[in-house]
């Protein structure tokens, strides 16, 4: 399990996603902000792409996962093209921080 809470702001991660079909993405992020809850409680961490190794993604692109993630995760990638100023994706990966 990755807790985003125990990671500094703004500090580069080596992350590797891995897709069920095998294809693997390997990405440098930078956690920027959390989702809060009406509680005030942050629930999901937005890491923004810094470097990408992978034609999925490209440098701003947004992963927004749950506060803590498990290995396997569901999540929402906010990738923003310049014909789609809204697009998200749906991705379901397994999560290694390297």
């Amino acid at each position: 399990m990755i807790n985003w809470e125990n990671i500094k702001f703004n500090s580069p991660i080596a992350i590797c996603l891995t897709e069920e079909s095998g294809e693997c993405h390997e990405l440098v992020v930078l956690l920027k902000d959390y989702e809060w809850t009406l509680a005030r409680k942050p629930y999901i961490a937005d890491l923004y792409v810094k470097e990408s190794k992978s034609p999925k993604f490209q440098p701003n692109d947004v992963l927004r996962l749950p506060l803590e993630s498990q290995e396997k995760e569901g999540f929402l990638i906010f990738a923003p093209r310049p014909c789609q100023p809204n697009r998200e994706l749906k991705m379901q990966a397994k999560i290694c921080l390297n």
